[in-house]
């Protein structure tokens, strides 16, 4: 049976109907011919396809495959044929894999199969055919006028025809075989193969042997379902997919059409046959209409994460998979299961020739980022083998819960099939006349979509959904008028800017505060761009630069600070920012302030104020803050602490609450390390009198202060800066301020700076990873102490009281076993030091 003849009806099945009945934990698989192509070296296969590719077939079988081995050669492999089509009693249906004369070929599968079933046709004119397995082989003749059987159900069955040949559309020639199993792999053995050259047309015979479609009982893992769900965006951002004009890769919102530029590939060459890694973040493709597509058979990656582009296959060739005129151009791709799946065309460039061939998807499997083997998935006939009529020219594939969707947008008669990889059924549809299948792309929930400048739900069947189509659009690159739109693929949820505060100030884990990136619009000189949030007890997790000092002033019951904001977008940003008053571990809009922005080509100071906050935090305590801007028209408020905005950028910072403003002479305080142990402060002071005094002092804790230094004005002076190296600082927190004294004027205060420096020797864990408990050794510390373990939330997870010894000590924490494994934070506290140590905990 011709299966890729133009059909009258819109929708036809091709598949096998005999599946196998699996035991449990098995289910039913099939190597379906009608949708596989079987390599050979004859004629239009001739220069392209080697001996050995020939010889040694890899055939995908649900998510595992079968190898084929064979040594029928040149013109003895016919590949895929559709001549013999007495079927009604066989087991297998459709296309039939053929041979001539005498050979072995064996099929060997990835793991054990049980209940293997297939038929064989055309065993005639004193053929013998043997089917041999580690298992019993089962024959059945479909009639028995011809055939007979020996060894039936042993390991060796065998089949033996009388004289006389039979037709195409007989029968007789028929058995179907069976494998109980479980079995690994099967050889048939074809001898004593007769030809018949005269007579009448129904009985000659070329001593052809047909072997149907083969179903088996697998326990090869089932396809994923929501495959593409990693990229589920944000609450409110769009489900973008990705989109090609010409060179350049866009992300595309299905709902509008609008689409931001990706990347554009620096060659400038049309980009073709691209497919996404979602889970590694890569995008692969091919280069298309170059001018010479026969030398064309390499893959390119871009990975996002880097920003690098490299070749990820020179060529394609080298995995045994056989180009033909048109190279790996006009093809088509998809990624899905850990796979690149590569469309390679079979037809011969710009359509010229009758060759018969099919066009072909191979299963690319990947380890450890490079390409490991090529497994062929899926094939379709590409030309009619007798006039050069096109029936399949690829407009592009896409994958989705086992189901291999093929767009065929051949002239004339275009094509929507469906295959499952799985069960090897396949189905032909064809589409309404108001649309022409061109390129797949498939969303984070697995909706399909028909892209070509337009993008449309594809309903399943024969229809999209054309009420929802949508012009593709473009405010960050230039889409260029009559483009070659050269393919689409798979889900997409870009990088962005996230806050990196405890996870408490992010209360619903899909609706943080997260901004796509804008370079044109951000706090500081650098934007953090990245995938997921990185949550850290101290806000630490990013490089946020907008605060140059990360600290809030009281002034008169006020709250103050500067950040540093560049928005040169051409339109109005709004910066709103939070300050945890309350301390509860949450940013409120009450909370928050509203600053607008105008736009600018330099960067701008914005103070941000917050009058007479109702608060519970005490001087120099530590709390939250949270900083955002966005483009105006985004319409962010303080009600906004979390959630999505399509620009901009995010800054989180734990603070300390800082008593007094600097003086108005005082210009800037500064503590920082120097040389490691070191402690280095110093203070700039502007329009300096004569006999001002300068006061420095230090604490161990913020509360007691002992005088440091004193330093006096030698005259008056416009500018001048002052410095003192503390030699020696304490283990733990070192804590600074500076009076100044200026001759008949009250005494004034700058606010408190802080150094900690620990001694990595004199607090360990151990073991560390641990699992039941871990022991504290202190050395050098002595008194009462507090010990805190803090989950990565920033949550109190266990709180215990020592008594620490100066010679040294060791105390066993037993750690509960409801907490799960994970890292946790380990502070150890007394009334004049603090150390932090990470512990890691293992079940």
């Amino acid at each position: 049976m011709l299966r890729l003849l133009r059909l009258t009806l819109a929708v036809m099945v091709f598949s096998s109907a005999a599946s196998a009945q699996c035991p449990a934990g098995f289910s039913s698989a099939q190597i379906n011919w009608d949708a596989l192509e079987f390599l050979r070296t004859g004629g239009s296969f001739s220069g392209y396809v080697t001996n050995a590719q020939a010889a040694t077939q890899y055939i995908a079988f649900a998510t595992q495959k079968v190898t084929v081995t064979h040594n029928f050669t040149g013109g003895n492999n016919l590949g895929v044929s559709t001549a013999h089509t007495a079927e009604t009693n066989a087991t297998g249906k459709g296309s039939d894999l053929r041979f001539l004369g005498n050979g072995a070929i064996t099929f060997t599968f990835e793991s054990p199969v049980q209940n293997v079933r297939f038929s064989l046709f055309d065993i005639d004119v004193n053929q013998r055919v043997e089917v041999s397995a580690l298992a019993a082989v089962s024959m059945t003749r479909v009639t028995t006028t011809t055939l007979t059987l020996t060894n039936n159900n042993t390991t060796v069955a065998r089949v033996d025809a009388n004289a006389t040949a039979t037709a195409l559309t007989s029968e007789n020639g028929t058995v179907n075989v069976s494998i109980a199993g479980p079995v690994s792999s099967f050889t048939i053995t074809t001898t004593n193969t007769g030809v018949v050259t005269s007579g009448n047309a129904a009985g000659r015979e070329d001593g052809s042997i047909f072997i149907s479609d083969i179903n088996a009982c697998t326990n090869a893992a089932a396809f994923p379902t929501n495959y593409y769900g990693t990229s589920k965006p944000w609450n409110n951002q769009p489900g973008y997919v990705l989109s090609v004009v010409n060179n350049k890769i866009l992300q595309t919102d299905p709902a509008t059409g609008k689409s931001k530029l990706i990347f554009a590939d620096p060659t400038g060459n049309n980009i073709n046959s691209m497919a996404y890694d979602p889970y590694n973040y890569v995008i692969y493709y091919c280069y298309s209409l170059t001018g010479s597509p026969a030398t064309n058979k390499s893959v390119k990656k871009y990975d996002i994460t880097t920003g690098t582009l490299s070749t990820f296959i020179s060529d394609i060739t080298t995995l045994g998979v056989p180009v033909y005129e048109s190279g790996v151009e006009s093809g088509a791709a998809g990624f899905y299961n850990g796979s690149l799946y590569l469309g390679v065309e079979g037809y011969a460039s710009g359509g010229s020739g009758s060759l018969g061939r099919k066009s072909i998807v191979w299963r690319i499997d990947i380890s450890g980022g490079t390409p490991a083997t090529a497994v062929q998935a899926y094939a379709a006939v590409a030309d009619d083998g007798v006039t050069a009529n096109i029936l399949h020219d690829w407009s592009d594939i896409g994958l989705n819960n086992g189901v291999l969707y093929d767009f065929d947008g051949a002239a004339g008669d275009p094509d929507i099939y469906q295959y499952d990889m799985y069960s090897g059924s396949l189905t032909r549809i064809t589409p309404s006349s108001n649309w022409v299948p061109r390129q797949i792309c498939v969303d984070w929930a697995g909706t399909i979509y028909n892209l070509d400048g337009t993008i449309a739900p594809y309903t399943g069947g024969a229809n999209i959904t054309t009420a929802s189509q949508k012009t593709i659009t473009s405010t960050t690159t230039t889409i260029p008028s009559g483009g070659s739109w050269g393919d689409a693929a798979e889900a997409f949820k870009p990088k962005g800017d996230l806050g990196d505060a405890p996870s408490s100030y992010d209360p619903v884990a899909n609706a943080p505060a997260v901004h796509e990136i804008n370079t044109n619009l951000r706090l500081g000189a650098t934007i953090t761009s990245e995938w997921s949030k990185n949550t850290s007890l101290f806000a630490a997790g990013d490089n946020d630069d907008g605060m140059p000092t990360p600290s809030i002033v009281i002034n008169n019951s006020n709250y103050l600070t500067d950040v540093n904001v560049f928005n040169n977008t051409g339109a109005p940003a709004t910066v709103c920012a939070w300050v945890d008053f309350n301390n509860n571990g949450i940013f409120d809009a009450s909370e928050g302030i509203s600053v607008n922005v105008p736009s600018s080509a330099s960067t701008q100071t914005v103070q941000l104020f917050w009058p007479n906050p109702t608060t519970t935090l005490a001087p120099y305590s530590y709390t939250f803050i949270r900083i955002r801007v966005t483009s105006a028209a985004n319409g962010m408020t303080t009600a906004n602490p979390t959630g999505w905005f399509d620009d901009g950028e995010v800054e989180d910072y734990r603070v300390q609450v800082n008593a007094y403003a600097l003086p108005s002479m005082l210009v800037d305080f500064d503590a920082r390390k120097h040389d490691v142990r070191k402690g280095l402060v110093t203070w700039k002071i502007s329009d300096e009198v004569a006999g001002t005094r300068y006061l420095l002092q230090h604490s161990r804790d913020g509360r007691r202060w002992s005088d440091l230094q004193q330093s006096a004005a030698t005259g008056t002076a416009t500018t001048r800066t002052y410095s003192f190296l503390h030699s020696q600082p304490a283990d733990g927190s070192n804590y600074y301020r500076l009076q100044v004294l200026r001759p008949g004027a009250a005494p004034q205060w700058s606010g408190i700076r802080e150094l900690r420096f620990n001694d990595d020797n004199n607090f360990l864990l151990a073991p560390n990873p641990a699992r039941g408990s871990v022991n504290l050794q202190v050395t050098g510390i002595e008194g009462p102490a507090l010990c805190r373990v803090y989950a990565a939330s920033g949550a109190l997870v266990l709180e215990r009281r020592i008594q620490l010894v100066a010679a040294g000590s060791t105390h066993n924490i037993p750690l509960p076993e409801s907490l799960p494994e994970a890292t946790y934070i380990v502070e150890l506290r007394t009334e004049s030091v603090r150390q932090v140590r990470t512990l890691v905990l293992r079940r």
